[in-house]
This record gives C-alpha cells, structure tokens and sequence, in this order.
C-alpha cells in the first residue's frame, strides 16, 4: 500500500469539525505523530479517524451525563428558592403576630389606664377587674410566647431540613464527580490500548514491507544473474 505523508494540518482540521477544541486537535495530532514518528498509510488514517469517531462518542456521552448533573443542580436550587421563600413567608407571619402583640398591648394600657380614671368610684370592683385583666394579659403573653418559640422551632427544623438536603445534593454532586472521572479515566485506557495496537500494527507491517523487499531484491539479483549467463552462452556461440 502506498504510503503518504501525514498531514497535521488536515488531521487537526478534521478534528475541529469533529467536535474537538483545538488544544485538543493539536494534542491528537502531536500523540500520532510521535508514535509514528513516520509516514502514515491511508489505511492508518482511515484506522486514526475510526478511533476518533470512538472517543467522540465517548465524549458525547460524558457531555450528557454532566447535562443530567447540572439539570438536578438546577432542580435542587429551585428547591432551595422555595424553602427559601417559605421561610420568608412564616417571618413575615412572625412579624405580623408580634405587631398584632403591640396593638393588643396598646389596647390592654388603655383598658388599664380607664379602670384608673374610675377608681375612686368603684375601687373595690375596679381593683379585682384589674387583677382579672393583668391574669388574662398574662395567660395572653404566654400563650403568644408558646407560638413564637412554636415558630423559631419550626423554622430550626425547615433549616436543619434544608442543611440535610444541601449536604445530600453536595454527595450526589461528589459521586457523579467520581462517576465521571471513572469514565474519562475508561476513555484514557481505552486510547492508550488502542494506541498499544497501532504500534503493533505498524511493526507488523514494517516487518512485511522489508520481507518483501528483501525478496524483491533476491528476484531482481537473480535476473541479472540469468541475464549474464545468457550473455556470456551468445557470446561463446555467436562466430
């Protein structure tokens, strides 16, 4: 088979349009051509772009599973956007109660401060009202204290909840990493066996190429051989 020189520039523009960057082209183009270190058949081409055609399969497909990662990372910050705003909602709710708390505390000093204009003519009712009312005012401060520490234990949990969850997808994150680097470190092996059987190949065909040479050589010594011997026998016949 004819052999032809390697063309880098042709093999790196075919590996552009493949879909490799260029540092990626010029590296590919650099391995083949120090493992060859001389002339590349076409048949080595056609087996090179065979190879190509296999590692961007292999790439493609690492391209898709990182996809897959970065759609459950968008997934997961929605989640956390939501948890997030469920949280400012039940603090607008806090904040809402402890305004309420005000007015009704504002409203109970009023309530106090006309059981003290009317005092003087009903003191002795006016004063068991008035304990009435600090009970009552009391029960009611409690009870709202009951609902607030109900509240910020909630919400502890929600964040506690949260932090799992952010911890869980930061796991999932680090196993498809591995998955990942499992996979491109398969691709590694895979180019450097098919490298292995490249190199293989071209001894093989080293070796045939000098065989037929070297028999070539002998046929051609034996002609010339042939050709003196019939020389020299018309020499000797011819008067």
């Amino acid at each position: 088979m004819a052999a032809t020189p390697f063309d880098t520039l042709k093999a790196a523009r075919l590996l552009n349009t493949a879909g490799f960057s260029e540092s990626q082209a010029g590296a590919l183009v650099e391995v083949w051509e120090e493992a060859t270190g001389e002339l590349a058949t076409k048949a080595d081409l056609q087996v090179m772009r065979a190879d190509m055609r296999i590692m961007q399969a292999d790439i493609h497909a690492i391209q898709e599973k990182v996809g897959v990662m970065q759609n459950d990372i968008r997934t997961t910050q929605e989640d956390i956007h939501a948890m997030q705003e469920t949280i400012r909602v039940m603090q607008n709710d806090i904040h809402a109660m402890r305004s309420d708390s005000r007015v009704m505390q504002g409203e109970l000093q009023t309530d106090i401060q006309a059981v003290r204009d009317n005092a003087h003519m009903m003191q002795g009712e006016l004063q068991s009202d008035i304990h009435t009312v600090r009970d009552n005012a009391r029960v009611m401060q409690g009870e709202l204290q009951a609902d607030i520490q109900a509240v910020q234990g909630n919400a502890r949990v929600m964040q506690g909840e949260l932090q799992s969850d952010i911890q869980a997808v930061g796991d999932n994150a680090r196993v498809m990493q591995g998955e990942l680097q499992a996979d491109i470190q398969a691709v590694q092996g895979n180019v450097r066996v098919i490298h292995a059987e490249l190199q293989t190949d071209i001894q093989k065909l080293g070796a045939d190429l000098y065989r037929h040479l070297w028999i070539m050589g002998m046929g051609i010594i034996a002609v010339n051989i042939a050709s003196v011997s019939l020389a020299v026998a018309l020499i000797k016949f011819v008067p």
